[in-house]
């Protein structure tokens, strides 16, 4: 046996962590359990730093989020000290009748900025006080507009301006208020309890289709998991409350929607749902308004929505103002009449979905209001300034009845081209190279490409980016067998 070692004793000042090395005998096994100590120290102290790390990443956002809510409160107590200025500006810009807002999350600016740009006074009930509505508005009050409360207030204060209506952005929860405002002001529109239910509940709107002897999708009300049978697969499983496809889930087995079911009843707290026959024909979305009764067609745009697919087999896009043969735009107007008629749409605007099955439009969705967006593309497409349509079908005002053959279009294509996509880079490079050669006119908005050009120029890069989506998925899951066409 060799002679025993001096003791070592380390201290890691930094970490606060004592550590002692005792080796026994300076012998092969002396240096080899020396080693191992020296090993499992660097480890401890290795994680231990990590988590200083981790913890002082969390400090920093945490300071980071505390900034930049004070600079927003910050902010917004400066736009309320400069309200009153832009308000003076506003009444001395604006010469025509004051019109009353009702605001919300959905955009609200877009109408607001319209309506001031076409010289209208505008009254702005807000519930959440925005900067970029309430610099449009001549006089503004923050209240609640989802509370029924605050109708008496409303009433009166469109009273005291001469208001006969009052107008709203994209938003089906503001869609009871709204027609009950204007229901209470004696005017001539018309929102019957019909209409505002069909725009809230896929339920009642299915069933006000059904009841008029019109085709639809085959579905069926769940009210528990148990109850998925009997549904042709593959299906749409959707909440009836709710906007903008939340909850929506596509399924291709009873487990699935089982699934998709209770997410609907535990996560989204609904008492049902519908699950629907899934269409594989073309989608389209009408947008336009209603004055005694009788649409006016402003934009039809051809969609392909697949955010609720499983997979990102196939992109989101739309198609704003597309080249349609006569057929199929007959067929669309066809049904996009009866499905108002059968909802009894009176007045205000309107967005309805449709998806074809062989050449049969069938209705799957719609709403008393103009759709996401669509105020800004039935005007960038068309020409046809859609909010000020919006506020002559409310006020009685002579409309833009011509048919859509006779409106010049220039059509505008919406890519979402997201990031986590595998062909994201070869398709912001084919969108740019288009660009480049003068065929389209690109802007890029986050991960929105907009290309505005020829409806064949347009089809040409669809049909692209579906064959790189395409090659790169099938790389990436040979197993797979993709079905992609426009």
């Amino acid at each position: 046996m060799g002679r025993p070692t001096r003791v070592f004793a380390f201290c890691n000042c930094k970490s606060r962590i004592p550590v002692a090395f005792f080796i026994q005998f300076a012998t092969k096994d002396g240096f080899t359990a020396w080693q191992g100590n020296c090993k499992t120290f660097h480890n401890h102290n290795h994680n231990y730093n990590h988590k200083i790390n981790q913890t002082r990443l969390m400090h920093a956002k945490e300071t980071h989020h505390s900034l930049k809510l004070k600079m927003k409160m910050n902010l917004r107590a400066a736009f309320k000290f400069l309200s009153p200025l832009y308000q003076l500006r506003n009444r001395i810009r604006c010469n025509e009748a004051w019109v009353i807002v009702l605001a919300s999350r959905f955009h609200t600016r877009e109408l607001v900025e319209q309506l001031a740009s076409q010289g209208h006074k505008v009254f702005l009930f807000d519930s959440s006080p925005d900067q970029a509505n309430w610099r449009f508005a001549c006089r503004s009050c923050a209240v609640d507009i989802y509370d029924r409360a605050y109708i008496p207030l409303i009433l009166q204060t469109a009273r005291n301006l001469g208001c006969n209506t009052v107008l709203m952005p994209q938003d089906d929860n503001l869609i009871p208020i709204y027609a009950e405002v204007n229901r209470l002001l004696d005017n001539d529109t018309r929102f019957s309890e019909d209409a505002v239910q069909a725009s809230l509940s896929k339920t009642f709107m299915r069933t006000k289709l059904t009841e008029a002897g019109m085709a639809v999708p085959a579905w069926k009300i769940i009210k528990g998991a148990d109850e998925v049978a009997e549904v042709p697969l593959p299906a749409v499983v959707k909440p009836p409350y709710g906007q903008g496809s939340k909850g929506i889930t596509y399924v291709e087995s009873e487990a699935e929607a089982g699934i998709a079911v209770n997410h609907i009843f535990n996560d989204l707290g609904q008492a049902h749902c519908i699950i629907e026959e899934f269409l594989t024909g073309r989608q389209f979305d009408v947008e336009g308004v209603i004055q005694d009764g009788t649409p006016h067609v402003h934009l039809i745009t051809e969609e392909c929505y697949t955010d609720f697919l499983p997979e990102f087999t196939k992109p989101s896009w739309y198609l704003h103002g597309p080249d349609l043969p006569e057929d199929m735009k007959a067929e669309i107007l066809r049904e996009t009449f009866a499905a108002l008629a059968a909802c009894d749409f009176y007045s205000g605007a309107f967005h309805l979905e449709l998806k074809f099955q062989g050449d049969r439009a069938m209705a799957i969705d719609l709403a008393n209001r103009m759709g996401a967006d669509f105020f800004k593309y039935t005007k960038l497409v068309t020409g046809i300034p859609a909010i000020h349509e919006y506020y002559k079908s409310m006020n009685k005002g002579a409309l833009d009845t011509r048919d859509l053959d006779s409106i010049p279009r220039h059509p505008v294509l919406r890519f979402f081209n997201y990031i986590d996509r595998p062909a994201n880079a070869a398709i912001s490079d084919l969108a740019k190279s288009l660009s480049e050669e003068g065929r389209v006119k690109l802007s890029v908005f986050g991960n929105q490409l907009e290309l505005a050009g020829d409806d064949s120029e347009l089809r040409n890069f669809l049909k692209q980016t579906y064959a790189l989506g395409q090659l790169l998925h099938k790389q990436a899951h040979p197993e797979d067998e993709l079905k992609l066409a426009i």
